[in-house]
């Protein structure tokens, strides 16, 4: 009779056990320990890790990155992450990960070992929090956290800004947040009610929240934030699927993806908050 060994295959019949050859199961590396974060700066992070959990021994490894907004720690309906992604490999027990987005996002990476058996399993996330940010003013938030709910979904394609679909924004936010407070409507089709700017800015839409009251708070991005998250939020409407597109409308707006640049506008006027965004096809 043999005894068996772990990670060796054994004859199951004992007058076979002269003829039986012992042969190594595959070993990929165990979950790699130790993951931290050691520095950060504008737009990266620097990684590093200890051992493994046993298993084979890696001859690399693999970073993996997934990201969500900084300001949505409620609802959590809202609280989104990306999907994870592979940011590259290496075979040293460090990694600067460069292309983050700093201005808006918390981040989690997930380190694996690799060696000629495959891939090992992800060791526990590491939260690294927000990168530096020397250059992170409103309106690069706006676009950064609209960015990270559309890689929620896995889009790929990320909206870049536009100065002057910027400046058509705030135009277009103070325009509305006049007629709202004197009239008590929106101009919810303010980029159709003036059709030369198609001209300029190709075929765009338009995406205006309000909050109010005790809703307001005095930080801009925490605002934004907020509203950005109402309108994420139509993903998750009782119509759904099948809600129409004024019911849906502003989630639709911030996943399209035949959009490919954004401009937001933001004012507070008599304790009310607006954001505008405006979607569109040319810089």
């Amino acid at each position: 009779e043999i005894t068996p060994v772990t990670g060796v295959q054994t004859c199951a019949l004992p007058i076979l056990a002269l003829m039986c050859i012992a042969v190594a199961s595959a070993a990929v590396p165990n979950k790699i320990k130790n993951v931290k974060k050691v520095a950060k700066g504008d737009a990266w992070v620097k990684l590093t890790w200890g051992g493994h959990e046993g298993g084979g021994a890696p001859t690399k490894y693999k970073v993996y990155q997934r990201h969500r907004l900084l300001k949505q720690e409620e609802p959590s309906r809202n609280s989104v992450w990306s999907v994870w992604k592979a940011r590259g490999t290496t075979k040293k027990k460090e990694k600067k990960i460069w292309k983050v987005h700093h201005c808006a996002a918390k981040y989690q990476f997930k380190v694996v070992g690799i060696n000629s058996d495959g891939e090992g399993p992800k060791n526990p996330a590491t939260i690294v929090g927000q990168a530096k940010s020397t250059t992170c003013s409103w309106k690069k938030f706006c676009v950064e956290a609209t960015n990270i709910y559309r890689a929620s979904e896995d889009v790929t394609t990320r909206f870049a800004r536009a100065g002057n679909l910027e400046t058509y924004a705030q135009t277009g936010v103070e325009y509305n947040i006049n007629k709202y407070q004197s009239t008590g409507t929106f101009a919810h089709h303010y980029w159709n009610d003036f059709p030369a700017q198609r001209s300029i800015y190709g075929v765009g839409s338009e995406n205006i929240a309000l909050i109010g009251g005790s809703g307001v708070t005095s930080s801009t991005k925490d605002n934004i934030a907020n509203m950005l998250g109402n309108f994420w939020a139509e993903k998750y409407l009782s119509c759904q699927p099948n809600c129409s597109f004024s019911a849906e409308g502003h989630y639709l707006n911030m996943k399209a993806v035949g959009r490919t640049h954004l401009g937001c506008g933001y004012v507070v006027q008599n304790n009310q908050a607006m954001v505008q965004q405006n979607m569109g096809t040319k810089l």
